[in-house]
């Protein structure tokens, strides 16, 4: 074996030139495999972030009924005992905060413009690290004291075209179907990043929610954790603790809720397979092409081989050892090459705007051992096959017909 190996290895470095090319190519399919994987789980994990802190938190729980949306009054949505939920929650150390939430779909007015809204009710005491970290456009965020006091999206606020200082009439229904309005003050605009939620959403005190709505309770309850990891552990427990004292509790994680992460994930998915073909495909006929040359050149050095008593099997395995030594060097500069220009990459701090997005978002390389995994896959594999074939053909060569190259 290792004398193969030391032969290999001299056959790989016989024409300095086209070994060189065919490294590239294998180099630059690596290192786009690894760039393009890095860019996608970046903002993936960018996406993750928005979702769990300032929407859906790592868990939520609610009412089977509420997460069905099945026909009937939405009271019979409501989580009752909320109270006795949250405590039973903060005994955990992995909890980092836990709050109830009650939302209303109603009508925000100025008196001459009206526009359609949903009035997210939030424990401020509770939430104050997602409070903490939103990005505030004008104004003050809410605090625990705030009453009758509002933070609008930046298109909501546009399309109302108030002030912060100045009074919105929130106007909702009542869980017994009667219409209820308060007078609320602006007290801050906030920019979210994403268009479906800048202009139509508004934060309100929790009490504000239910008084609009005429109740005490809430419709869930938002878990979040001090590391992302405690997720998956965790979950199971709030269930069954949940469960013991509301049988009707359903909880969900973030990314059950979050359709949109789902469809950008997909869409990630389905990009870098077609990009892996791609360069698969051009690797392939790139090395088939260069590859077949070599052992043209050398057809006559195998039918001698062959006439010494050497098998097909230890034909084709001789230069499929070559070009898996191709694929091991490609793949070792490749991931250089991906180190570096990610490093640049995320130096430069470029910016794009995505889909359904407000604002720019930056443009990083999350390099990951998934990412490093798959490409050197791809790459031993790739090149190892495209060596085999054409050996294989080789290989079936009529040993006289071969001899003949050597005249």
């Amino acid at each position: 074996m290792q004398m193969r190996l030391k032969i290999a290895f001299r056959n790989v470095f016989r024409n300095v030139g086209r070994t060189c090319l065919s490294i590239l190519m294998i180099a630059g399919a690596v290192t786009g495999l690894i760039l393009f994987r890095g860019f996608a789980e970046n903002m993936l994990s960018l996406l993750s972030r928005v979702e769990i802190e300032y929407e859906s938190g790592h868990l939520q729980a609610a009412t089977h009924d509420f997460w069905e949306q099945t026909p009937g009054k939405r009271g019979k949505y409501f989580i009752h005992d909320h109270a006795r939920l949250e405590a039973a929650s903060e005994t955990h150390p992995e909890l980092r905060s836990v709050s109830s939430r009650l939302s209303s779909f109603g009508l925000l007015s100025t008196g001459e413009i009206t526009v359609s809204a949903k009035a997210m009710g939030i424990d401020i005491a509770k939430e104050a690290s997602m409070f903490n970290s939103l990005f505030m456009i004008e104004g003050e965020k809410l605090t625990p004291e705030s009453k009758l006091d509002v933070m609008l999206g930046v298109k909501l606020q546009k399309q109302l075209g108030v002030k912060v200082g100045e009074t919105v009439t929130l106007v909702g229904y009542t869980l017994d179907g009667v219409i209820n309005a308060l007078d609320l003050t602006v007290r801050g605009i906030f920019l979210m990043g994403r268009d479906d939620i800048d202009k139509f959403l508004a934060f309100v005190p929790l009490q504000t929610a239910q008084l609009l709505l005429d109740t005490q309770d809430v419709e869930s309850i938002t878990v979040r954790f001090k590391k992302d990891e405690d997720l998956k552990k965790m979950r199971d427990i709030f269930q069954k603790e949940f469960s013991q004292i509301d049988p009707r509790i359903e909880v969900k994680d973030w990314y059950q809720l979050s359709v949109f992460y789902r469809s950008v994930e997909s869409f990630y998915k389905v990009q870098n397979r077609v990009i892996s073909i791609i360069l698969i495909s051009l690797v392939l006929l790139g090395i088939i092409n260069t590859v077949g040359m070599s052992i043209y050149e050398r057809t006559g050095e195998i039918g001698t081989l062959r006439a010494l008593g050497e098998s097909e099997a230890s034909i084709i395995w001789q230069f499929t050892l070559e070009g898996f030594i191709l694929g091991v060097i490609g793949y070792g500069i490749g991931i250089i090459l991906a180190f570096i220009l990610s490093q640049i990459i995320n130096y430069a701090e470029f910016h794009m705007v995505m889909p359904n997005a407000t604002v720019e978002v930056p443009i990083g390389i999350r390099l990951g051992v998934p990412a490093f995994v798959e490409a050197a896959m791809i790459s031993l594999w790739t090149s190892t096959l495209a060596t085999w074939w054409p050996s294989l053909r080789a290989s079936k060569m009529s040993i006289v017909e071969a001899l003949k190259r050597n005249i």
